[in-house]
């Protein structure tokens, strides 16, 4: 579970619930469907295991030297 805002749902993919950092209901409401449904515990689970390989420090590099790149600070 987590807001949607920010950065976060970036990060989150579909790998949790966003919901409004604000509402006190949606939270006790994704908490509760969390704790109740187990088939969408382990899809959850899966989906955000499979969004963290996203993270790598390799695809960070990678990246980043695009932008490097497109902006013609490329290396020799």
């Amino acid at each position: 579970i987590s807001s949607n805002t920010s950065s976060l749902p970036e990060v989150v993919g579909k790998g949790g619930l966003l919901i409004d950092p604000y509402d006190t209901s949606a939270i006790a409401a994704a908490l509760r469907q969390i704790d109740r449904d187990d088939a969408l515990l382990a899809q959850l689970s899966t989906a955000g295991l499979e969004h963290a390989r996203l993270f790598t420090d390799e695809n960070f590099a990678a990246r980043v030297n695009s932008i490097y790149a497109k902006l013609g600070l490329g290396g020799p």
